[in-house]
């Protein structure tokens, strides 16, 4: 699949806000954004901020972005003790 083709596929697939994945998986808004903060393919959307008003960004976190994360945790080996 070309890169055109991936970039059009994502934009049109689902996108979870941080919100909405800590609800899902059951770990606070914090846990989602260290998780997903760094992530390629995770879009930011918001403003700049102005002398008077903090800078909000909204993250939307793309339906394969999760699943690569989510199957990258499962792989981890728990120890055993």
């Amino acid at each position: 699949m070309s890169l055109v083709n991936k970039t059009v596929t994502a934009a049109f697939e689902k996108h979870w806000t941080v919100k909405d994945l800590s609800a899902n998986w059951g770990v606070s808004p914090q846990t989602i954004r260290k998780l997903f903060g760094g992530e390629p393919g995770v879009a930011f959307m918001g403003h700049g901020d102005t002398r008077k008003t903090r800078r909000y960004k909204t993250m939307l976190i793309p339906g394969t972005v999760v699943h690569r994360v989510h199957e990258r945790m499962v792989r981890i080996p728990v120890r055993e003790d």
